[in-house]
């Protein structure tokens, strides 16, 4: 639903019932299980998500108004996301952009099939105990998705105080998780990064990547890459990534 055409004067209403959904008088619920967690691990890991958007710039806090009259611009809700694990709680901020009506084949992300997954895997093993250098390695990049560039005028709910009151909205720098091209600035920047580091891209699918120079093939589904390869060659790969994501 375009936000846009809504009543600026039940913002602020609007903006505290976002936040509400995943709780009950006095307690937090994870969102998969239900499970009341702890208050306050609820908070560090909002703070902690905070910080981290904030040192990447994730959006630009503009005034509503300005917002609103901006004739390409899109407001949308945005919610949290609880998933405990360990002692931990993950908390996520996510957009709730929804398609509708409004069909775009131009923000459509292409995934790797099952079949390269089971090529990659079938590969390596069908090598026998002679490929001994031979291993498997599975990376997986933390918040891929706000490392994406957005292209489109998108405004988010800002959580909390960040709205003061639901005066301000954040106008989007980076895909959030939620936003409808967020799966497509990823996959370009996984793209245009393993061409930096030598890979070769599959003419027929996405995802699906090979590096002849250091005999490494991958497979990135979304923010999981699975390689095949020698160890050292692997261990490349992972701290290049590291070094750039971590």
């Amino acid at each position: 639903e375009d936000m846009c055409e809504q009543d600026p004067v039940t913002w602020e209403e609007v903006a505290g019932q976002c936040w509400e959904e995943f709780t009950k008088p006095g307690a937090t619920l994870d969102s998969t299980t239900g499970e009341v967690l702890d208050p306050a691990r609820v908070q560090e890991g909002c703070d902690e998500e905070m910080d981290f958007m904030s040192q990447m710039g994730v959006w630009k806090k503009v005034t509503r108004d300005t917002a609103q009259n901006d004739p390409d611009g899109k407001i949308v809700g945005t919610r949290w996301v609880f998933v405990k694990k360990g002692e931990k709680v993950w908390c996520l901020l996510v957009a709730q952009e929804f398609a509708g009506k409004d069909k775009r084949e131009d923000l459509y992300a292409g995934t790797p099939p099952l079949t390269a997954t089971r090529y990659l895997l079938s590969d390596i093993v069908s090598r026998g105990r002679n490929n001994r250098k031979g291993k498997l390695m599975v990376v997986d990049v933390k918040r891929a998705f706000l490392h994406g560039l957005c292209t489109r005028s998108i405004y988010v709910e800002l959580p909390g105080a960040e709205s003061q009151g639901g005066k301000y909205v954040g106008k989007l720098v980076r895909s959030l998780y939620g936003t409808r091209d967020a799966p497509l600035a990823w996959l370009t920047v996984v793209k245009s990064d393993m061409k930096e580091m030598g890979f070769k891209e599959c003419k027929v699918t996405n995802g699906v990547f090979t590096h002849p120079g250091r005999g490494l093939r991958a497979v990135a589904n979304v923010d999981d890459f699975l390689l095949s390869g020698e160890g050292h060659q692997l261990l490349w790969f992972r701290d290049h990534m590291m070094k750039k994501y971590e």
